[in-house]
């Protein structure tokens, strides 16, 4: 079953997906990009590997169309949040003081 994974990861990044009989860890990210393009998950991805603010950072002027307008968009990665989303206020009231609001958004 292995050998059917690599002879597939080779086939699709052209590239000699295994060392030492485990994938790189490239190769993984690569598969991981392409498997699970459209679910949402990227974002927690860069999170993960360390690599947000970098990958976030880069992409600027992207042309963004809404109503057959278009428009540029710019991404910032904001170090202060590390990332993080804010916790819902009602949440954090609930908690009655076990949650904190996380750091870059208080």
């Amino acid at each position: 079953m292995k050998n059917n994974r690599n002879q597939s990861s080779n086939r699709a990044f052209r590239v000699n997906s295994t060392v030492f009989g485990c994938p790189s860890v490239e190769v993984r990210k690569k598969e991981r990009r392409f498997e699970l393009a459209f679910e949402g998950l990227r974002y927690y991805d860069l999170l993960r590997w360390g690599t947000a603010e970098a990958e976030i950072n880069k992409k600027s002027n992207l042309t963004v169309k809404n109503d057959n307008k278009s428009a540029l968009y710019t991404t910032k990665f904001r170090p202060e949040t590390k990332g993080f989303l804010p916790i819902p206020e009602s949440q954090i009231q609930l908690s009655k003081g076990v949650l904190v609001q996380n750091d870059g958004w208080k």
